[in-house]
């Protein structure tokens, strides 16, 4: 965790209930806010924490403005078996078809809505395949049931916050309000993540967002990853994210050199 003064909370979200409750508590905190900044709007420097979407993120780093940190796009698929407990495989979509013909696909990039995240059989996933998003970086899994899945925040291997945003195959109907559920449930979510975040084998970015769920008879596994910049919170906002979302953007250039591999967007463009 990098040691920095309080940041300012640049907002250009779409999430509108996250980054308002996110507003409300930086207005409480006496932060600096920089709300949604127009085109001729100069964009600040230094010390930042960002909040925005698959939308505005991308664009920020195409323009080289800043840098953002995320998970990389086959962490899940590098992940060692008893973290996912099911078949993962990344690649080019064509090829995951070819290889595994029916499952649930997925693009890797959170920001890349190329194609629908879901379960295909076999005629429509080679459709897909045929198309004009044959190479797009996809992920493939083994399907299986869930019975809860819940959203951890994630800061330099500390969780910020577990919130229930799946249960019984059913999604929480309002962003900021979880499903009530076991603690002892909540409990084992948690020391999974923590299990996940100390296991040397695995190399994590400094925050991030990582779901994780219970498949019955298999028990607990990580669903996805995602970056902590576009990403719903599915609870109420708590001051530690701040230092998080600190530590995911940098000014161009000036990310520190044991985390440059996590500014995947910079590297993708040829802008590092």
């Amino acid at each position: 965790m990098l040691q920095r003064a309080p940041p300012t909370l640049l907002l250009q979200s779409g999430l509108h209930e996250d980054a308002a409750a996110l507003e409300r508590l930086a207005d409480a905190c006496g932060m600096t806010v920089v709300r949604r900044v127009r085109a001729r709007t100069a964009l600040p420097a230094g010390n930042m924490a960002f909040y925005g979407d698959s939308f505005s993120g991308p664009r920020l780093v195409a323009e080289r403005h800043y840098e953002l940190l995320e998970p990389t796009f086959d962490l899940l698929a590098c992940l060692p078996h008893e973290f996912v407990r099911r078949q993962i495989s990344f690649g080019p979509l064509c090829a995951l078809v070819a290889r595994h013909a029916t499952g649930f696909f997925k693009p890797a990039d959170a920001c890349a809505k190329a194609f629908h995240g879901t379960v295909y059989d076999h005629g429509a996933a080679a459709a897909l395949a045929s198309g004009r998003h044959a190479d797009a970086p996809s992920l493939f899994s083994e399907v299986v049931a869930w019975s809860v899945e819940l959203r951890l925040v994630m800061h330099c291997g500390r969780v910020l916050s577990a919130a229930c945003y799946m249960r019984d195959h059913r999604r929480a109907p309002e962003p900021l309000q979880p499903f009530a559920i076991d603690p002892a449930l909540v409990a084992e979510a948690v020391a999974f993540a923590k299990r996940l975040n100390h296991d040397a084998r695995v190399d994590l970015p400094p925050a991030f967002v990582v779901d994780v769920g219970l498949i019955p008879d298999r028990g607990w596994a990580v669903v996805e990853f995602n970056p902590l910049w576009c990403s719903r919170f599915y609870g109420a906002a708590v001051p530690a994210y701040f230092a998080a979302l600190a530590d995911v953007i940098f000014d161009h250039g000036a990310v520190p050199a044991d985390w440059r591999r996590w500014s995947v967007r910079a590297q993708a463009t040829g802008s590092c």
